[in-house]
């Protein structure tokens, strides 16, 4: 036996106050000598959305890109940073890597005894904000404030085989690593090499002065690791010696309690007693501990990992009440940590900083400190130290992380905001080779890649003539039927999508880890979170595969631009308040001039080449747009002559494009598409940075292969919100394909259920509580990437063809002879889609008030988005309509393209305005100026315009009738104050009589019977020179001996520039006949439509014998010429069709 002397090793100390949390330091700071830092206060609060970079600061690329965040270490030059910056600091003491001995780098697991886990992973509120607990727990009553568990003599839980404590969780979360570089004396101290076990309990009855060594607890700690099971020996335990002690004290000089010596406990002991002579006679509280070693050797306990589970047993043995207060696991660095070993080197580490950033140079530019990063990819096991720097330097410390439990991390650490890793593309299908032929040396050959978008990796059998079809997207693993994918478990389902290589299955696990599980993301928290994607790639040299090395990249591949556009848009409609990439410039680890790669080098490519390399004219003095889109940033095809930093020499060109199946010129490495793409998400950000902070998100809905649902169940409880707001039923909602190549023509049909790939959320501004504001926000995702095109080459020659998105976007907008073939092509891409969205709003409570939807999209009315080519007509769908309250909306995107739509609802002042709308491919409503001079005359923001509606319903004095309405507003500002339209109080009848004389009738003028089903333009007739309402329906036939197979096609023609209007407008006149089944009514046939052109109007209806009939005639006319023929028929062929 030997004696152990320890001084931060601790056995036993004693405290009246046992308390780990550190107490708030000041600082010095802005002129005041007790500053405490906090992300509430002005100076660390965030107020706009975050653009930025992880491991990046390159100043002129953010300068282009609009970015207000920078990830930099100490000292860096004002010259380096872009103006009006956030940094968030790596701070020599502070940041760790997992490789030194610091605050940041320490590992334990705290158990409160009193949390009762039940389900994994929730948030339980209590005092201490402790998060891991028991399965199993037993003791005396526990109510909802105690922090203690309370054991008692008279207890029937007494027993030295079944423990009061059993079962811990989170239990498998600490583990073993050992970095390179790392001495041993270190590394034991942080890799779980060197363990406590430590407890803090209490006497609870103060007259209780027995001092024997009679036991009252036992302790033992079951593990399960690689395979085996068994309890850990230790390797020194208390001594029970009483008063044999000395103190322990801060960096500061703090007293932190009194130690007793602890004693060798001998060999192969699995567990240990706390006894009753090492509890205070008094109630103050005592820390009891044990150590253990688990670094693998025969006489230790095996090393941990994270598939491993260490546990914590304690039997109550009775003879004394005690009040247990916590419990823990920890390395002896964190041990360290909670002495408060490190909080000299924090918090000068902090002062430094803060004397360092904050001199005239940065304060005038706009230079400010905003977070201090302390570790990266962290996980459970290091939420303690964070919390305990977090709460020393005053909650300003944010931590990059793909870490499970979010939610608990978040309510423990309690940090600021959380910057969380969202979107990295492993190695998988890829649109931009179309072969992969698998390599036996590691495939270094196709740089890595599983397989092009036509040779799948693992097919036996390829079709090489098959130049059609594509499988980058959807590509599953093993072919089986859909059901059994949408049927599956959540985690079978997971390892299907992680065997598989297609794109889709990166959409899926976010799905399943990120939203629906929330295990990074906390959707729903009033806090900020950050999204932050892998937008570079990483590729490994292999040394001694050749002799010079081969490039591959074992994970993070090129991105396309389309793949970027769906990164960066998926964050955004989640509610995501900053966008943070790895990385803006280009690392090469090593340089090879020399090829002599070693095993752990590496190339990092950014979006592009960095600071360094454009920091000096040309580039560092273009405008914005040309330095994003000219290749010598950075360009998408590798240079197979001379690429940067002599990348090309790892790379056989010929047999690598070969092997591909590309042009030598055509390998991609994705550099300028991912930065093309950004820089005008960035744009748009930028343009609606107010309204994207407030945004807070309330439900997603997601559809893959199979479908997902998520919400704010703290908030709208289990009900789906979402289907207050959007029908889900899959016969409404639904994707179609714009253009099919297969068949060569514009797609008709919808994509069937299993194919629909998107994403939808429902968001709310942050002061609209409960969604019961007249705004609402609907954010919309095309999950199809695929950027290939059915491409004519002429001769004969058609196949699938890879442009990169830059390329194309410069292709359409270049001025040769081949622009309008690029532009032709622009939406034939594979991955475009239209969403039909199907609206059922029924949130007012009053379902006769129908309401209306005004829907325009974020970035509408925007001074530089409304002029940018890429947004004009040809290139993009802007979303601006008008629609009633169960009507569709149909969204057009590009792959990968998201939009967030901001939803108005439009309440009628008159609760009389009632009827029927159907069908909702009529236009039933438009706002048009109330006054005009000319065609070619805009007016101008100071003229008033109308709304003008139209519907039927039965008349009033005759209900046996059905009758056509018009009604129109009052004259209203183009701002549309109160988001409502203060209707004029009269419903205006116009089929009340119709004039037929053209048509064969007895009569010229005749009742009608039923009309409906109205359609509306407003225009300007430049030949009478007036305002003019055009309104075209159904009607039955007017006389009792009518044939029944005939329908009327009405119109209304009036003015509508005069003050008041009569109750009922004359003069409405059948313009044509249309043909229906005897039986059919005008709910099935006729059903006209009307849209105005500069110098007429076209009309169309259907006819069950002509199919569908158009017609043209000029404003100031009534009927159709014969001479020449203004009208003809369009009817379906299917004969050898």
């Amino acid at each position: 036996m030997k004696t152990i002397i320890l001084i931060f090793l601790v056995t036993v100390y004693y405290l009246s106050s046992q308390n780990y949390e550190p107490a708030q330091f000041p600082f010095e700071f802005d002129g005041d000598n007790d500053y405490y830092l906090s992300h509430d206060s002005a100076y660390f609060k965030q107020n706009n959305f975050i653009l930025g970079w992880a491991w990046s600061y390159g100043k002129k690329m953010s300068e282009a890109m609009l970015c207000n965040q920078a990830h930099v270490g100490e000292n860096v030059s004002y010259q380096d940073i872009k103006s009006n910056t956030n940094l968030i600091i790596c701070a020599g003491g502070i940041y760790d890597s997992g490789r030194n001995l610091t605050g940041s780098n320490s590992q334990s697991m705290c158990y409160s005894p009193v949390l009762r886990i039940t389900n994994e992973g929730s948030v339980i509120n209590n005092p201490k904000k402790y998060i891991f607990g028991f399965r199993h727990i037993d003791g005396e009553t526990i109510g909802s404030n105690d922090t203690y568990l309370k054991l008692r003599t008279s207890g029937s839980y007494i027993s030295s085989t079944i423990a009061v404590l059993d079962s811990a969780w989170a239990d498998n979360y600490l583990y073993w690593y050992k970095p390179s570089g790392v001495g041993q004396s270190e590394l034991e101290q942080f890799n779980t090499e060197q363990m406590y076990f430590v407890i803090n309990l209490k006497r609870s009855d103060p007259s209780d002065n027995t001092l024997d060594d009679t036991p009252v607890l036992k302790i033992k700690l079951p593990y399960s690791i690689a395979n085996s099971t068994g309890y850990i020996q230790f390797d020194s335990i208390p001594s029970g010696v009483k008063d044999d002690t000395f103190h322990i004290r801060s960096s500061f000089f703090e007293f932190r309690g009194a130690v007793q010596h602890s004693i060798d406990a001998g060999s192969n002991i699995r567990e240990f007693f706390i006894r009753r002579n090492m509890l205070p006679l008094d109630t103050g509280n005592i820390t009891i501990s044990a150590h253990f070693i688990c670094a693998g050797e025969p006489e230790n306990n095996p090393k941990l990992s994270l598939s491993d589970s260490l546990g914590i047993q304690v039997f109550y043995l009775g003879n004394t009440d005690v009040n247990i207060n916590h419990l823990y696991l920890a390395t002896q660095n964190a041990r360290k940590t909670y002495f408060g070993y490190y909080d000299k080197t924090i918090t000068d580490a902090v002062q430094r900083n803060l004397d360092y950033y904050s001199t005239t140079d940065f304060t005038t530019r706009g230079i400010k400190i905003f977070r201090f990063n302390t570790r990266d990819e962290i996980g459970p096991a290091y939420f303690g130290a964070q919390r305990y720097i977090n709460k020393l330097i005053g909650n300003v410390t944010t931590t990059q992380s793909q870490f499970p439990l979010p939610r608990l991390y978040e309510y423990y650490v309690d940090s600021p905001d959380q910057w969380t890793e969202t979107h990295r593309n492993d190695p998988s299908t890829v649109p931009y080779f179309r072969n992969m032929v698998k390599d036996t040396t590691y495939n270094y050959l196709s740089l890595g890649n599983h397989s092009g978008y036509a040779y799948i990796h693992g097919t036996a059998t390829v079709n090489e003539n098959d130049t059609l079809n594509s499988g980058y997207e959807t590509h599953f693993r093993y072919k089986k039927p859909l059901d059994d994918l949408r049927n599956m478990s959540d985690s079978l389902f997971r390892l299907e999508m992680i065997g598989s290589f297609c794109f889709q299955k990166f959409p899926e696990l976010f799905s399943i880890d990120d939203v629906m599980n929330e295990r990074k993301i906390p959707l729903f928290s009033d806090k900020y979170w950050w999204g932050e994607s892998f937008i570079g790639s990483n590729f490994v040299i292999l040394k001694n595969k050749v002799s010079t090395g081969r490039a591959v990249f074992p994970y993070n591949r090129p991105k396309t631009g389309e793949e970027t556009r769906y990164n960066a848009f998926i964050d955004l409609i989640l509610g995501a308040k900053g966008l943070l990439y790895d990385r803006e410039q280009t690392t090469v680890a090593i340089k090879y001039r020399d090829q002599t790669p070693v095993d752990t080098t590496d190339y990092w490519f950014g979006i592009g080449y960095g600071q360094l390399f454009y920091g000096s004219p040309p580039l560092n003095t273009m405008d914005s747009y040309s330095f994003i889109h000219d290749d010598r940033v950075g360009s998408d095809f590798l240079n197979p002559n001379q690429d940067f930093e002599g990348f090309h020499k790892f790379i056989t060109a010929d047999s690598t494009a070969d092997t591909m199946g590309v042009n030598i010129n055509r390998i991609y490495i994705g550099r300028k598409s991912p930065r093309v793409e950004l820089f005008k998400i960035h744009n748009w950000i930028r343009a609606n940075d107010s309204v994207l902070m407030r945004l807070r998100l309330s439900c997603w809905y997601g559809k893959g292969v199979k479908t997902w649902y998520n919400q704010d169940t703290a908030r709208f409880g289990q009900d789906t919100i979402l289907k207050k707001f959007i029908s889900l039923n899959p016969d409404s909602l639904f994707t179609k394909r714009i253009w099919n190549a297969e068949t060569g023509s514009w797609q008709i049909q919808k994509e069937s259920w299993d194919s629909s790939f998107f994403d939808i959320t429902l968001l709310r501004d942050s002061s609209d509580h409960n969604l019961t504001s007249s705004t609402f926000y609907i954010g919309v995702q095309n999950r199809r990437t695929d950027p290939l095109v059915f491409w004519d080459y002429g001769g004969g020659r058609k196949e699938m063809r890879f442009l990169s998105t830059a390329e194309f976007e410069d292709s359409c907008r270049a001025v040769n002879r081949d622009t309008a073939k690029f532009q032709s092509y622009f939406w034939k891409r594979l991955g475009c889609r239209e969403l039909r969205i199907p609206f059922k709003y029924r949130q007012n409570s009053n379902a006769d008030n129908y309401t209306l939807l005004k829907i325009t999209e974020l970035g509408d009315g925007d001074s530089y988005l409304d002029t940018v080519w890429y947004r004009q007509p040809k290139y993009y769908h802007k979303i601006d309509t008008l629609l009633g309250r169960d009507s569709s909306l149909v969204v057009r995107l590009l792959p990968g393209e998201g939009k967030i739509l901001k939803v108005q609802v439009l309440y009628s002042v008159d609760s009389t305005f009632k009827g029927s709308l159907a069908w909702s491919n009529q236009r039933k409503m438009v706002a048009y100026p109330d006054s005009q001079t000319s065609m070619t005359i805009v007016p101008d923001d100071t003229t008033k315009f109308r709304y003008h509606a139209v519907f039927f319903k039965p008349i009033p004095t005759d209900t046996n009738r059905l009758g056509v309405y018009y009604r129109r507003s009052y004259p209203m500002d183009k701002t549309l104050p109160q988001n409502q339209i203060d209707w004029e109080p009269f419903n205006h009848l116009l089929s009340d009589s119709v004039i037929v004389n053209n048509f064969f009738c007895i009569n010229d003028t005749l009742k009608a019977y039923h009309c409906g089903y109205p359609s509306i333009v407003v225009r300007y007739d430049s030949l009478t020179n007036h305002i003019k309402a055009y309104v075209v329906y159904s009607c039955k036939q007017f006389v009792d001996n009518a044939p029944n197979n005939e329908l009327h096609i009405v119109e209304n023609i009036f003015r509508v520039d005069t003050f008041n209007l009569p109750l009922n407008i004359k003069y409405a006149r059948t313009i044509a006949i249309a043909k229906c089944d005897e039986e059919k009514h005008i709910h099935q046939y006729g059903s006209p439509m009307i849209n105005a052109s500069y110098n007429g109007n076209f009309y169309c209806w259907s006819d069950s014998l002509a199919g569908i009939v158009a017609g043209w005639k000029q404003p100031n006319a009534y009927y159709f010429n014969s001479t020449p023929r203004q009208k003809d028929t369009l009817k379906w062929n299917t004969i050898n069709h």
